[in-house]
């Protein structure tokens, strides 16, 4: 039988994968935080969400409650068309409306 590896999901040599470690990783931001991308764009931080790889990735939108799942036809859980991202920690930093930059 042919098997598909994952790199992600291949353990090193002590047994844990890079999956395994990243679901350990916290989100470094919160829910309904503001958050200014690298172009100066600031949204609103409406859902922390992770990659294949576990990595913490966050969805934003410029509504600050725009916090549910939209609802597929099959009835499974899908991003809204009002999100943008999901972006990385490493490609958003966090502001309050007061500051200028990040």
């Amino acid at each position: 039988m042919n098997e598909i590896l994952i790199a992600h999901n291949i353990p090193d040599k002590n047994g844990v994968s890079k999956k395994d470690r990243n679901l350990l990783i916290h989100h470094s931001y919160k829910v309904g935080e503001m958050a200014q991308l690298k172009d100066g764009v600031r949204l609103h931080i409406v859902k922390l969400v992770r990659d294949c790889d576990g990595t913490p990735l966050y969805e934003l939108s410029a509504d600050k409650n725009d916090t549910e799942w939209g609802v597929s036809f099959n009835q499974h859980n899908h991003r809204q068309r009002t999100w943008v991202g999901p972006y990385s920690a490493d490609s958003i930093c966090v502001v309050t409306p007061e500051e200028s930059e990040c």
